[in-house]
C-alpha cells in the first residue's frame, strides 16, 4: 500500500500502540458525509448498504488541515491512476465530478 504523508511532520505512531489510540482496527467507509462551520471540518466514515447502515467514525480538524488532506488525498488519487488506471465512479453517486 502507498501511503502519502505529509513531510514537514513528525512520524505518527501506529495505530494501537499507544494509549491515546482507542483501537488498531482498520474500518470500511463506502459513505462521507463533510460538515464545517468557520472553525472546523467533519468529516463522518460511514457503512451503508441496502438493508441499512452506520456511522463509526468522525474526524474533526481546523481548516488549515482539511486543507492539507485535500492535497494529499488528490497527490495518491492521481499517483493510484497513473499506475492502475482510472477510478470508475459508481453508478447514480450524486456530488461527484468525473
Amino acid at each position: 500500500m502507498h501511503r502519502q504523508r505529509v513531510l514537514h511532520r513528525r512520524k505518527l505512531p501506529q495505530p494501537g500502540r499507544s494509549p491515546d489510540h482507542a483501537s488498531g482496527l482498520a474500518r470500511y467507509a463506502n459513505r462521507f458525509e463533510v460538515g464545517y462551520n468557520a472553525f472546523e471540518f467533519l468529516f463522518n466514515f460511514a457503512q451503508d448498504y441496502d438493508d441499512g447502515g452506520f456511522a463509526h467514525s468522525r474526524i474533526v480538524t481546523v481548516p488549515a488541515y482539511a486543507k492539507v488532506f485535500l492535497g494529499v488525498l488528490h497527490r495518491s488519487i492521481v499517483d493510484y491512476e497513473a499506475q492502475f488506471g482510472q477510478i470508475p465512479l459508481p453508478p447514480g453517486v450524486p456530488g461527484v465530478d468525473s
